[in-house]
């Protein structure tokens, strides 16, 4: 039989609240420490995006705030597709192109999507990626994305493979194509995050931040609490 006691602390009003749950089985006892922060909850009542969870943060490609799309460019959901099934594709699928590009023009006037998300914790943040292991259109083109945090600046992405690497091996096993990407520092409060179109036919399927306390997974994590 298993017994669970539950015990709080500063039931008087006060923002921090500290208590405990005991777990009872046979001749052994776990008890678990729990706090929470009123302050934090009231704030974050009407709060619309990602929260951070355990130092790490999950989304859906799909599941984004807003977009920002620039003629003819645009990153669109696509259902059912990817490990998420909430993927995203950079179309039109053109042909024409240059390997050549400006983060600057595209961070003014690039097309992305955003997703708004809200940290406890301040830290240098790194973002994981996965996308699906797609190939460029033709020589005119890789595999890239820019991704930023609160408008700083712009980081390149390329995905692409050549030959039969030990990478595209890998990418291909999993089916994804993985990059982790070093952002600047945050402090704890809102942010956003944006991933801007480079080159058309990239779909990206799941996105992860960590704030220091992701851990490694075999496949899709849950995403982070949302705010419909």
């Amino acid at each position: 039989r298993l017994w669970v006691d539950i015990d709080w602390n500063n039931r008087n009003g006060e923002d921090n609240i500290n208590g405990q749950i005991t777990f009872k089985g046979g001749d052994k006892q776990i008890v678990l420490s729990l706090s929470a922060d009123r302050a934090k909850g009231m704030k974050l009542s009407n709060y619309k995006g990602f929260i951070e969870n355990n130092g790490f943060l999950t989304m859906h490609a799909g599941h984004f705030s807003r977009q920002n799309n620039s003629q003819p460019r645009q990153w669109k959901a696509i259902k059912g597709l990817g490990y998420t099934e909430n993927a995203i594709q950079a179309l039109p699928l053109i042909v024409e192109g240059n390997t050549k590009i400006d983060l600057n023009a595209i961070k003014t006037s690039g097309a992305f999507v955003e997703y708004d998300f809200y940290s406890f914790t301040e830290s240098n943040p790194s973002v994981t990626i996965f996308a699906l292991p797609t190939h460029p259109l033709n020589n005119n083109h890789s595999v890239r994305y820019a991704v930023s945090i609160d408008d700083s600046p712009l980081k390149l992405v390329d995905i692409r493979t050549v030959g039969r690497s030990e990478e595209w091996k890998q990418n291909v096993l999993r089916n994804r194509a993985e990059r982790k990407i070093e952002m600047p520092f945050i402090k704890a409060g809102e942010h956003s995050l944006k991933i801007f179109c480079v080159d058309p036919g990239v779909i990206i399927d799941e996105i992860r931040i960590d704030l220091g306390g992701l851990k490694k997974a075999y496949s899709v994590l849950p995403e982070t609490l949302i705010k419909e």
